[in-house]
């Protein structure tokens, strides 16, 4: 409701100069997350995501309740919400990460260091990253299993022999961030025989973040964050 007269004063004709505070709408925020809003100068895609986030819920509420009372209520969907998913893919190997989807209310776009740009390569240019560096699941458990191949492995103990049955019967089926227990987590990263030290293994990978659900309204949060490796700066 707080959020209904604020909108419909914004959409009043104008006749003469007045003034019209936020605070009301931020007083109701404060009041729905038990929480202070500071009266300095704060993000404005910060605001609004808190803002799409508390009618989402309020629109999850009065649907369950609706649900469960049984009410024939139409009630509208989000149009902001949509659904995202990103997968990694790591160019040494070849292989991939799982799949996840997440939903998101604003789309976030880094904008590039140029005098000008057009959106929709903007959006195209984020689809796809390159982050150097990383520590391929798959990388460590193929070199291991290549090292190991042919080898005499009876004088290993149990648990190494075990460990290595698991890695081979497992790495078919692998993602390059896979979830496997402690105790083989610590063997793969720990491995150190004939030269090949898993630790050291980095590879390039390649994240590939794709809208898959898009919502009716688009929202974007142009980015001006730029991390030099050290800290954040602004883009000019």
């Amino acid at each position: 409701r707080s959020l209904a007269s604020m909108l419909e004063q914004l959409q009043r004709t104008v006749t003469s100069p007045r003034h019209l505070s936020i605070w009301p709408l931020l007083h109701s925020l404060e009041v729905i997350f038990n929480a202070r809003i500071s009266s300095g100068q704060n993000d404005a895609h910060e605001l609004t995501q808190v803002i799409l986030e508390t009618l989402q819920k309020e629109n999850n509420k009065i649907r369950e309740f609706a649900k469960n009372q049984k009410l024939p209520v139409d009630i509208p969907e989000i149009p902001f919400r949509g659904k995202v998913a990103d997968h990694l893919v790591c160019t040494a190997c070849r292989n991939s990460s799982k799949v996840r989807v997440t939903q998101f209310n604003m789309l976030p776009l880094a904008v590039p260091q140029a005098i000008t740009a057009k959106l929709a390569e903007m959006v195209s240019d984020n689809q796809v990253e390159s982050i150097e560096g990383y520590s391929c699941l798959t990388c460590k458990v193929g070199k291991i299993l290549e090292n190991e191949k042919g080898r005499d492995t009876s004088s290993y103990e149990t648990t190494e022999q075990n460990t290595l049955a698991s890695l081979a019967r497992a790495f078919p089926n692998l993602t390059i961030n896979d979830d496997v227990s402690e105790e083989l987590m610590n063997y793969i990263n720990g491995y150190n025989r004939d030269g090949l030290v898993t630790s050291q293994l980095k590879s390039t990978i390649v994240k590939k973040n794709v809208v898959v659900d898009a919502p009716q309204v688009l929202l974007i949060h142009l980015s001006r964050s730029m991390f030099n490796g050290t800290n954040y700066t602004r883009n000019p």
